[in-house]
């Protein structure tokens, strides 16, 4: 019997959707701050584009990447319909969540020293909040290499985030 190629469906996913679009705007952000960096000479204008590329922009497409390609529903004993909303719901979730949360890293590296790291560390908690959330849903994916792929990529950004928030205290001190 021959095997049939493989295929990628779009699951329809709207969390996932928005995700993708927010995650392409970051992008083009972190294009545009880093256009106008050194001309404007902006003194955190290479950091903040940076994070808008990455973190911002790549992290979220990784994100809407796994809701859009991945099985709306994990197969198992849970009414579909209800899994489904929850899934959703959980989506709308960790999409304000990333973007609200980074939106606080990126004011708070920007405002004044002795203010920005608080205002540093709430982004960071809301960033490790969305990368649970992130992980919960990565639990409903089939194993292989692009989830493995992504898994890694959700694991690099829990430890990022620690990392980043004791530089922002290294920075404030100084």
């Amino acid at each position: 019997m021959p095997t049939r190629p493989r295929t990628l469906t779009l699951t329809g996913d709207r969390p996932g959707a928005a995700m993708a679009a927010l995650g392409s705007a970051a992008v083009v952000a972190g294009g545009l701050v880093a256009a106008v960096s050194g001309p404007l000479a902006l003194t955190r204008g290479s950091w903040a584009a940076a994070y808008l590329v990455l973190v911002c922009g790549v992290g979220q497409l990784a994100m809407a990447g796994a809701r859009l390609l991945a099985p709306a529903v994990a197969a198992g004993p849970t009414d579909p319909p209800t899994a489904q909303a929850r899934s959703a719901r959980r989506g709308w979730q960790q999409l304000v969540t990333w973007n609200l949360a980074n939106a606080l890293v990126i004011a708070g590296t920007l405002a004044a020293p002795r203010v920005s790291p608080w205002i540093v560390d709430i982004g960071g908690l809301g960033c490790v909040a969305a990368v649970v959330l992130a992980w919960l849903q990565a639990r409903t994916l089939p194993r292989g290499f692009s989830s493995g792929a992504y898994r890694a990529l959700l694991a690099l950004l829990a430890v990022s985030i620690p990392v980043g928030l004791l530089l922002t205290h290294l920075r404030s001190v100084r």
